[in-house]
């Protein structure tokens, strides 16, 4: 994920629409990295891909189960989320 600091405001980009959103410490340092050990079964690191709500509605794993079940097998094999 790509991070920044724009007139003292932290944030961070969305790998998929490439916009930029302030960075929710709260979330960040607990509810995002929850959600990825639940979904991929791995911790994140900094060079996780992340997505915006929008972009995540988007490709929800309950809206693609097929494509979840084959990427969840790279997951497991490769223990990252990005190649």
């Amino acid at each position: 994920m790509e991070k920044r600091i724009k007139d003292n405001v932290k944030e961070w980009k969305c790998d998929m629409c490439n916009q930029w959103f302030e960075v929710d410490e709260e979330w960040d340092k607990k509810g995002a990295k929850e959600e990825c050990k639940e979904l991929w079964g791995i911790e994140p690191d900094d060079d996780s891909p992340a997505v915006c709500d929008d972009c995540w509605e988007k490709i929800h794993p309950s809206k693609h189960v097929d494509l979840y079940r084959q990427a969840r097998e790279i997951v497991k094999k490769t223990g990252k989320l990005n190649f």
